[in-house]
């Protein structure tokens, strides 16, 4: 009778275990958040889904896949740092002419860039192409008031003096310049006149 329970009990652990997800595939952030998975039921071994995140634990890409009634599989890409950079997702019907060919590409934040849709109803007709404007948040940086000392300022007196004894007449004008000429009587000897200041 105990053999009985026994049995009983390890067929109905076996019977949950094989509800339970199966993973065959798991990749990985650098920051040891996961990146992408793709599962398949024990129980259904036809059915599964692959999934993607971003570097936040984000879902930011889901597609059911299938190897019953022909098949349906997503390929990843990948960063350097892990992060998805395209996912790239094939189905076909089994015995049936139609197909789906779709990709997604992804930023290493992992927003969608762009998307391509090679699939059979797009045979024969433009092909169809999302893109992605990036979304970039404006920060302005405060402006850091500044002191900056001036130099100091200092002035040059141009004098003449007359030594000569007799009166004279002075020209003087910018190397240069004849318009800004002036001239200076200087009448007395040993007198001093102030030309010009300088800064």
């Amino acid at each position: 009778m105990k053999n009985i329970f026994f049995i009983a009990f390890v067929s109905m652990s076996i019977l949950n275990f094989a509800q339970s997800d199966t993973l065959f595939e798991i990749k990985y952030h650098k920051n040891g958040k996961i990146s992408t998975k793709s599962v398949i039921f024990q129980n259904d071994i036809y059915w599964g889904y692959a999934k993607a995140y971003n570097q936040k634990g984000e879902e930011i890409y889901s597609m059911g896949t299938r190897r019953a009634g022909g098949h349906g599989s997503v390929d990843f890409y990948y960063f350097d740092n892990g992060a998805v950079s395209k996912a790239h997702y094939t189905s076909q019907p089994d015995g049936g002419i139609q197909w789906g060919d779709v990709t997604h590409y992804f930023d290493e934040m992992g927003n969608i860039t762009n998307i391509e849709d090679n699939s059979s109803d797009m045979y024969g007709h433009p092909r169809l192409q999302i893109t992605y404007e990036p979304q970039f948040e404006y920060k302005e940086n405060p402006i850091k008031q500044e002191v900056v000392p001036c130099a100091e300022i200092f002035e040059s007196e141009v004098h003449v003096i007359n030594l000569s004894g007799k009166s004279i007449a002075l020209n003087v004008s910018n190397k240069g310049n004849t318009e800004s000429k002036q001239q200076f009587i200087i009448a007395k000897s040993i007198d001093t006149i102030l030309v010009n200041t300088y800064i």
